[in-house]
Parts: C-alpha cells; sequence; structure tokens
C-alpha cells in the first residue's frame, strides 16, 4: 500500500525505539516490506502511470464536493496515488532529451560493468533515499532504450542497497535497538547483493526465463519487464531464504552491536 520500504523502516525504527514493539517481530515485517516495495515497478511496467490525471481528478472531486468521510479519505488517497503515478510521467518525459546526449550514453555504457553499476546505483540511491524513486527512473531510462540487459543487475542491486540509508539516519539519537534493526536491514541487502553480484550473468538468465524474454533481446518493453521483474525476485528469494532463519539474525546483530551496561543492567 505505502510502496515504500523507507516508510516502513522508518516507523519500524520508531516503533523499536518507543519499545512498541520487540526486535525480534520487526524482521518479518522488514522482509514483507522488502518484496512489497517493488510492486511499485509495475506500474510503470504496465503504463499505469499513464492515468495518474485521471486519478487526480477524480480523487479532487470525492475529497472535496463528497459529504462522506469515509468517501473523502478515499479520495484523497486517490488524489495522491495520482499525484505520484503524474510525477513518474513527467520524470519519463523529462529523460527523452537524453536519447541524444553522448556523454551521458556514455555513462550509461559503462554500466554494462555490474559492480561499476551496483556502487554509482548504491549512491545516488543513498542521496534520494528512496529505492522506488530509483527504481522508477531506471524503468523510464530503460523505457527510452537507454538501459541494456547486463545493466540491470547490478543498478537494480545498488537500489536495494541505498535505500537503507534511511533506516540508518532515522536511528541516529534513537534507542539501541532501533539501531540494530537498521543495520540489520542493511547488512541483509548488502550480504544479499554480494551474494547475487558475481553471478550477475547466472540471475539476469533466470530472469529472463522467468519473464519469457530473450536474454539479449534490446527491446525497450523486454529490459523494463526485467528490471522490474529482477527487482521483486531478488527480494522474495532473499526473503524467503532468510525468514526460516530470522530468530538467528537476531543473535547475530546483537553480537554485532553489543548492548550497553544499562541495557544489562536493565534486563
Amino acid at each position: 500500500v505505502t510502496n515504500s520500504l523507507s516508510c516502513v523502516a522508518v516507523l519500524l525504527v520508531s516503533f523499536v525505539s518507543a519499545e512498541l514493539i520487540p526486535l525480534e517481530r520487526c524482521f518479518g515485517i522488514l522482509l514483507g516490506a522488502c518484496v512489497g516495495s517493488t510492486l511499485i515497478s509495475y506500474l510503470v511496467v504496465f503504463k499505469i502511470v499513464d492515468y495518474g490525471l485521471f486519478l487526480v481528478f477524480f480523487g479532487f472531486c470525492f475529497s472535496e464536493y463528497s459529504k462522506v468521510p469515509t468517501r473523502r479519505d478515499i479520495g484523497s488517497a486517490t488524489f495522491g496515488l495520482g499525484l505520484l503515478f503524474f510525477s513518474m510521467e513527467v520524470m519519463s518525459n523529462a529523460f527523452a532529451f537524453m536519447k541524444h546526449h553522448k556523454g551521458f550514453l556514455n555513462l550509461l555504457s559503462s554500466m554494462e560493468n555490474p559492480y561499476l553499476g551496483f556502487v554509482t546505483s548504491s549512491i545516488f540511491t543513498g542521496i534520494i533515499q528512496s529505492s522506488g524513486a530509483m527504481m522508477a527512473i531506471l524503468l523510464q531510462l530503460s523505457g527510452q532504450g537507454m538501459l541494456g540487459m547486463n545493466s540491470c543487475c547490478g543498478l537494480m542491486l545498488g537500489a536495494n542497497v541505498g535505500t537503507c540509508v534511511t533506516g540508518l539516519l532515522a536511528a541516529i539519537g534513537r534507542s539501541r535497538e532501533a539501531l540494530r534493526l537498521a543495520v540489520a536491514l542493511l547488512l541483509f541487502r548488502l550480504v544479499s547483493a554480494i551474494l547475487v553480484l558475481p553471478f550477475s550473468t547466472q540471475f539476469n538468465a533466470l530472469v529472463a526465463s522467468v519473464c519469457r524474454v530473450q536474454i539479449k533481446s534490446k527491446q525497450p518493453e523486454d529490459i523494463t519487464m526485467m528490471l522490474a521483474t529482477s527487482h521483486t525476485l531478488f527480494n522474495l528469494i532473499f526473503a524467503l531464504g532468510v525468514l526460516p532463519v530470522c530468530h538467528h539474525g537476531v543473535t547475530i546483530i546483537r553480537r554485532i552491536i553489543p548492548p550497553t551496561p544499562a541495557e544489562i543492567l536493565r534486563d
């Protein structure tokens, strides 16, 4: 619903800091948010963002003229969703001129190296603090025919790692448990990405088979679908892999960030 892992991470950091929810219960929620936040990519793939202004119009009408509070709330949510879709469409049009910019095209061609793409995407996503926004940009670039199949894996992995910066920033000045949660999210994403990077070619082949497209295809539609699917597949595979051993993850993160003397005395 929120389409944002960063939003869920900040909320969980706040809840853990306020001792409203124990750290052990947050891991499953975070893993679910990792998978759920990838669904925003398909809004771009299936051109749902093209209907942004229609949602803005209907949302405004319901929120301003309806006398039923529930309908007004639904209208406000629809209005905000429409603005999100419309902003993606505007962003797509803004990147159109880049198709003829030689320097930018040379930069994108260097992203064929998954390690370079990973580092670049991690830094940029860390700056904008949103993997959803970064993926939307990448999907728009691929839709314009400016990204190749080999670029998808490294850029997608970087977007997944870079977004963890938001949770770390939210944990500043909060409890030790809140810091553990933010670091746990970063380590999960970082270790998962490091495991996949050396096998980026094989991972791309897996994604291509799931999407039923040719691995060497240069069609923008195929590349866009592969990018969105790789984002979901990466998070789904590792979430399913980590979920059964979450309790071990809590033990490990508490060893990495040991309790303070005050915590020991309180326990």
